[in-house]
Parts: structure tokens; sequence; C-alpha cells
């Protein structure tokens, strides 16, 4: 395996109308050049994504959709944390608001609203 993602935390504030989330994603780069690293997430628009960890990289991350998820291109070998802005427009219905989106499928997630 080129990659391992270890940890998904999401935080984030829903609204009448709209969610804001954060991602953040751990995940080792085990080869050198770049990696592919699907990470799971669809149905969102990114506002945003860096690397959080470690502070100094020089490689900034880059995002592409595949099938309706999001990938991760990178390089360099290492751990590095990654935070991602996101949003997602709720299903309204009368007396009924309604989250949906894909989300990564990892050993540890988190959920913090």
């Amino acid at each position: 395996m080129p990659y391992l993602i270890s940890t998904a935390r999401f935080s984030g504030k829903v609204g009448a109308e709209l969610a804001v989330m954060q991602l953040e994603l751990t995940v080792d780069i085990l080869q050198e050049g770049w990696v592919e690293v699907p990470i799971g997430l669809g149905e969102v628009a990114v506002a945003k994504a860096e690397f959080a960890v470690p502070a100094d990289t020089k490689v900034q991350p880059l995002l592409r959709v595949v099938d309706g998820r999001y990938v991760l291109l990178t390089k360099g070998v290492g751990r590095r944390t990654l935070k991602i802005d996101f949003v997602r427009q709720l299903v309204t219905q009368p007396g009924l608001n309604v989250l949906s989106f894909r989300i990564p499928s990892r050993p540890s997630t988190r959920w913090s609203c």
C-alpha cells in the first residue's frame, strides 16, 4: 500500500439550510513520488484544503473528483494531517431537514457538531 489513513475527524455547524463542516484526516504516505489517496468524501463542495501537519510542507494538497468522490494527490513520504473545509446543502421538507454526504470509511471516525 502506498498510503494509510488512520483517523477521520468531523466538526462543524448545521444551520437551517446549510452545513459548514471540517474534515481532519491523518494520512501516512509510505512511498516516494506522487500518490493518489482516495479519501471517500463526496457530494460536498470543498472550500479549502491544506496540510496542518507538517506546517512547513512545501507540497500543497491537490484534490480532484473521481466517480463522485474526492481523491488527494500528494508526494513525499511521511505523516500528514489534512484539513478540508466543506459545505453541504440540507434537503429540506416541512418538518424535516436532512444532511447527507459520503464519508471516508476509516478505523476511527469522530463527529462533533
